[in-house]
């Protein structure tokens, strides 16, 4: 993350000491005043000029951004509506059209965006993940459950589904209607949804120290098109989480680029993945998006499905290739139950030529193996030669094999 918890704290603390809801009101009837004199000066000499009624609106807002220093939502509509009223007044005061009138909505937007104060990026930090950093807050440091996480911003980022079991941090809240806004962290909660990039790391760890890790079935890391998080470098977080037991994890998506709306994906490193899943026996989907390292064959008692994306063809940005080794210990780890595989290897101008491990497509590896998918640069004849070998074996596997997915 950009900045520390007691910087945060400090910009928050200062925020709200600052702030004074009543103080933007009185500063919005203070500047009625020379707001007013605007319309006397247009009865005055006869101009009608559109820009001279967006200048007392202005007015307003600027002098209760002085005087209430607020950045809430809230806190600004009483000052819009005075400036509205002022409007309104003024018009009838000097009998003018109704079209006049038609400037009422620009006349609220302008007082209400002008009233609010300029937030740097400790600030708008500050108030998007404060509330969140509180898994952890007993007065001796220890970990326990925050039950309830105070909502101190008027668009909290904080999303839960309708079902109340699915948490999602990172995207806003003005979200379809099977998205809602929650205020208090659920204790039923299964599935936590971290899209936040890689600078979401200390939310991520407050989580990590929580008693939430042994009852989430559904864990996702990543970054979303809302693009709150801007780090696509996962190797931190991918070490916190190997040193955590998910009794309960079954769905795990590592480096996901989640699409919230008719666009791309972004792809990163997620560093070295070799510690990451001995800590979830029930894991049953995995997803890995991005470059990744693996010094050894695992084993995956419970693993069903099998996903792995290095790029994006259409943005083209990514962390780079895998390893030859890497790939190799992918395959040879043991998968008893494994149905369903995705690899696809392929990058943007990409000049490494794989090879694929046979003992991958063995009753002692992969006896229930029902689908494959290969995508990627491989060496000449490698697809023949592994076409060859599924037949040896006599699998009953629907194979695709191709350098791109989309051809």
């Amino acid at each position: 993350m950009l900045f520390s918890n007691e910087e945060m704290k400090t910009a928050y603390e200062e925020l709200i000491r600052k702030e004074s809801p009543s103080g933007a009101i009185l500063g919005a009837f203070i500047g009625s005043i020379p707001a007013a004199c605007v319309y006397l000066l247009i009865e005055d000499i006869r101009i009608a000029a559109i820009l001279l009624f967006l200048l007392p609106p202005l007015i307003v807002g600027v002098t209760a951004k002085f005087l209430g220093k607020t950045h809430k939502a809230k806190h600004r509509i009483p000052v819009g509506l005075i400036a509205v009223c002022l409007h309104i007044t003024g018009c009838l005061y000097l009998e003018l059209s109704p079209l006049y009138y038609l400037l009422t909505p620009l006349i609220f937007g302008i007082s209400f965006v002008s009233a609010r104060i300029h937030l740097n990026r400790v600030d708008e930090w500050a108030l998007e993940f404060l509330p969140i950093l509180e898994f952890n807050s007993d007065s001796d440091g220890n970990a326990k459950r925050s039950e309830e996480i105070n909502a101190r911003k008027e668009k909290q980022r904080l999303i839960e589904m309708e079902r109340q079991s699915d948490v999602y941090f990172g995207i806003p809240s003005n979200l379809p209607k099977s998205y809602r806004e929650f205020r208090n962290l659920p204790t039923e909660a299964k599935g936590f949804y971290f899209y936040l990039g890689s600078d979401g790391i200390e939310v991520i760890e407050q989580f990590l120290q929580s008693e939430y890790v042994n009852q989430v079935e559904r864990l996702v890391i990543g970054d979303s098109t809302y693009a709150l998080g801007s780090g696509l470098k996962y190797d931190k977080i991918t070490e916190a989480v190997s040193k955590v037991n998910f009794a309960n994890v079954k769905e795990f998506s590592l480096g996901a680029s989640e699409l919230f709306c008719n666009a791309h994906c972004v792809f990163g490193t997620i560093g070295d993945i070799t510690n990451s899943f001995t800590g979830m026996p029930k894991l049953k989907d995995l997803y890995l998006g991005g470059a990744f390292e693996l010094h050894k064959p695992l084993y995956f008692p419970e693993l069903e499905r099998l996903t792995i994306q290095l790029d994006d063809y259409y943005t083209c940005v990514n962390g780079g290739p895998i390893a030859q080794a890497t790939l190799d210990n992918l395959l040879k780890s043991r998968f008893p139950k494994l149905k369903e595989v995705e690899i696809d290897l392929e990058r943007f101008e990409e000049d490494k030529e794989y090879t694929l491990v046979d003992s991958f497509l063995s009753e002692l590896q992969t006896p229930n193996l029902t689908q494959l998918e290969i995508y990627g640069s491989f060496k000449s004849g490698e697809f023949e030669r592994i076409n060859h070998v599924v037949k040896m074996n006599n699998k009953q596997v629907n194979l695709t094999l191709a350098e791109s997915k989309y051809e």
